[in-house]
């Protein structure tokens, strides 16, 4: 709902605030930093891993019922991902 009326230029605001439930959903946090000019607060679980990249992936292909098929997966990360309480614990105060 936010990408569509983003897309047709509706979106009466700039800023976007939700809770923890849209935090959880991958959908939603995509869909709002697609937002371009909208900034985001979203509170999420605090053993939610993440990093300052997205992790690369890399095509796998495989055969299920004799079909062949492809799908991405993380490819060995130079670092791994930590729990967002940690990565917040580490931001200076003044980048509150």
């Amino acid at each position: 709902m936010v990408q569509a009326m983003a897309h047709e230029g509706l979106l009466p605001f700039k800023d976007v605030v939700a809770d923890g439930l849209s935090g959880k959903s991958p959908a939603f946090l995509d869909a709002v930093d697609a937002c371009v000019g909208v900034t985001t607060c979203v509170a999420m679980p605090a053993d939610t891993r993440c990093g300052l990249q997205a992790p690369r992936t890399a095509a796998q292909v495989y055969r299920e019922k004799g079909e062949g098929r492809a799908k991405r997966v993380v490819v060995a990360p130079d670092t791994a991902p930590c729990p967002v309480a940690a990565f917040a614990a580490r931001l200076p105060a003044s980048r509150w």
